[in-house]
């Protein structure tokens, strides 16, 4: 083995055990916060960019997860479908941290839109 075939696997493992260590961390913030605050409260939108941003950051959680699974079986490829997934989790936050009163453009209108009670219209 040469040595950089050998510093490579020992930056590749602090890689990996950083990653775990930060899914770990992930998943202990959704185990003690990950509680939809308008549920908890009997709220209707109180808190719905609250209850939304941790949506996202919980969903993003448990597709880290499932790509630190697929890699660990050698299934990088899969692995790869899943990084868009928390992709779209991180540009939805980034967009309502910078523009936090579009979260009844994210949320309400598409619940009402699917419960009919208003209509999309395409442009």
């Amino acid at each position: 083995m040469t040595a950089k075939y050998r510093k490579f696997l020992m930056r590749f493992e602090v890689l990996a055990t950083r990653y775990a260590r930060t899914l770990n961390l992930c998943e202990d913030i959704v185990a003690c916060h990950g509680v939809a605050r308008n549920i908890r409260e009997g709220e209707n939108s109180k808190h719905s960019f609250h209850d939304y941003m941790f949506l996202c950051f919980t969903k993003a959680t448990k597709t880290l997860g499932s790509i630190y699974v697929t890699t660990g079986a050698y299934r990088g490829e899969d692995s790869l479908v899943l990084v868009r997934s928390v992709y779209e989790a991180y540009v939805q936050m980034a967009f309502l941290l910078k523009n936090p009163e579009a979260i009844n453009d994210l949320v309400a209108h598409r619940v009402r839109s699917i419960s009919g009670e208003i209509i999309c219209r395409s442009l």
